[in-house]
């Protein structure tokens, strides 16, 4: 059973008929199931005569073309992991506060 693995992957969605957005990005995981993704850039990627090129993309260009929402990264894929430390500090708090509610 593999607990823990990294690597990188790519989100690829055609602009036009040249050029491709392309969101690449690290992630690090749990059991496959709780995944936190990290160091996203997001880059132009244009066919060329010489071979494809590719540039990042600027601020402004992101907020233009609405990159987010064209290169979309699932929610639990991007903040999975966190589960964990949320579910280590609001266990025992929810247990003391029902506790005490139990206890009037």
């Amino acid at each position: 059973m593999i607990f823990f693995g990294w690597g990188n992957k790519q989100i690829v969605a055609p602009f036009d008929a040249a050029t491709q957005l392309v969101l690449r990005y690290r992630y690090f995981h749990l059991m496959w199931l709780f995944r936190i993704s990290f160091d996203l850039k997001h880059w132009w990627v244009f066919a060329g005569p010489q071979g494809p090129t590719q540039r990042p993309l600027t601020p402004q260009e992101m907020e233009y073309y609405k990159v987010k929402e064209r290169l979309p990264i699932n929610l639990w894929w991007h903040y999975g992991l966190l589960i964990i430390p949320i579910l280590i500090v609001v266990g025992p708090l929810f247990a003391l506060i029902v506790g005490a509610l139990a206890s009037l």
